[in-house]
């Protein structure tokens, strides 16, 4: 059996970042990287596939870091709740815990190396999570595989029509004859 490649989500304040913390991780044996410009496009993306790490910088503009971490932790429409979030952020250490409490899993200063960020990373990929959703049934991409009606709703002249029906044309048509 094949073991799947770890996938890593990087949102960051502008694309020049992105790519710097993309490049090396995608680099790194065994991880594949997605990038993010919004916020809006991460969640569409982990709602048909699960993700294992985010990588957010709290420092970008548009929803705050602890509103949007908090809405992914309490979202029940994603593809699986089991992925790690690393804050990236310029703040004083003492808003650091606020993030944590927030639900972020680890935070670290900026500026920073990317060997710094693949040192933190690595470890957390390591201890894995399965993917499965809150009741154990996985919600991606195969879910519509093999979802097909359990009865055809053909309803020929022989068989009674609903109660919610109104023939168009007065009488059934099959009566006439």
């Amino acid at each position: 059996m094949t073991e799947t490649r770890k996938l890593v989500a990087i949102l960051a304040a502008n694309p020049a970042l992105t790519s710097i913390l993309a490049k090396p991780l995608a680099n790194e044996a065994g991880l594949r990287v997605c990038e993010f410009e919004t916020s809006q496009a991460l969640v569409t993306f982990m709602r048909i596939s699960p993700l294992d790490l985010i990588v957010v910088d709290a420092d970008s503009t548009g929803i705050p870091a602890i509103d949007f971490v908090q809405s992914l932790r309490a979202n029940r429409r994603l593809a699986s709740p089991h992925f790690d979030i690393i804050a990236l952020t310029r703040a004083a250490a003492a808003f650091h815990q606020a993030l944590l409490e927030a639900g972020f899993d680890e935070v670290l200063a900026k500026p920073i190396s990317t060997a710094e960020l693949l040192d933190r990373v690595a470890p957390r990929l390591a201890q894995g999570s399965p993917h499965t959703a809150w009741d154990g049934v996985y919600r991606g991409p195969e879910r519509r595989i093999g979802r097909r009606s359990r009865h055809a709703s053909s309803h020929s002249r022989s068989e009674a029509r609903p109660a919610n029906v109104i023939p168009l044309f007065g009488r059934d048509r099959s009566s006439r004859q």
